[in-house]
Order: C-alpha cells, then structure tokens, then sequence
C-alpha cells in the first residue's frame, strides 16, 4: 500500500525499524499492508497516498517582462520533487537524510549550506 508522510517535521522515524525508512515531507513510500494499518493510526502523520487526488500545481501568469526560472530541481522521494528555494526551508538534519537517499556524499560536520548546494549540484 502506498503510504505518504504527512506531518509537520522535517523528517521523522517513526516505524523506521519496520521500514527502514527516514521519512521527509511529501515522501510517498510501499508499504505492507499490516504495517500500513498501523502507520494509518496515526492521520497527522500518515495517510494512503491517493495519486488521483493529487493536483496539478498551478503555475502563476508572467508579466511581460518576467524571466522564467531555470527548471533545476533535486528528488527527495519517487514523484515527489522539491526545487531549491524549498530547500531553503530545510534544516541541516534533514538536508544531510535527504542527500544520504540521493547517494550524495557530504561530511557528516558540512554546514546546511554546504549540504544544501551539494543537493542543488547534483
């Protein structure tokens, strides 16, 4: 069962011995059904991911003059995306999971800028 993380922390371990996973937000992961139940006990931080249900994001009118930004932007989870001005909301310990998922090596003692611009470069 498709399971998405909908909490308010930058990252969270819950259940992580029965999946393995660090979960960030908008990560949508496969779970097992019985370990889904119980992830779905919890509606603040857990639901079913319903793709049908996920919108379009709407894309704001440039003015005449406008540039269009460059379509850089780095995975956090299958299908779920995040530009790098959102990655500016990120605190360091959720910028190192996130590059530790990507295989993207940093050291352990890196700033969250310097994490952050590693994520962007890659």
């Amino acid at each position: 069962m498709k399971i998405k993380y909908v909490g308010h922390k930058q990252q969270c371990t819950a259940f992580k011995p029965d999946t393995g996973i660090t979960w960030l937000p908008g990560a949508v992961h496969d779970v097992k059904d019985a370990l889904a139940a119980k992830m779905l006990k919890h509606p603040d931080v857990f639901a079913v991911d319903d793709a049908k249900a996920v919108k379009t994001p709407v894309v704001p009118a440039l003015a005449p003059n406008d540039s269009v930004p460059a379509a850089n932007t780095s995975t956090l989870a299958p299908g779920v995306t995040v530009m790098p001005a959102e990655l500016e909301g990120l605190d360091k310990a959720a910028l190192h999971a996130m590059a530790k998922e990507r295989g993207i090596k940093v050291h352990h003692f890196a700033s969250a800028d310097t994490v952050r611009a590693a994520i962007k470069a890659a």
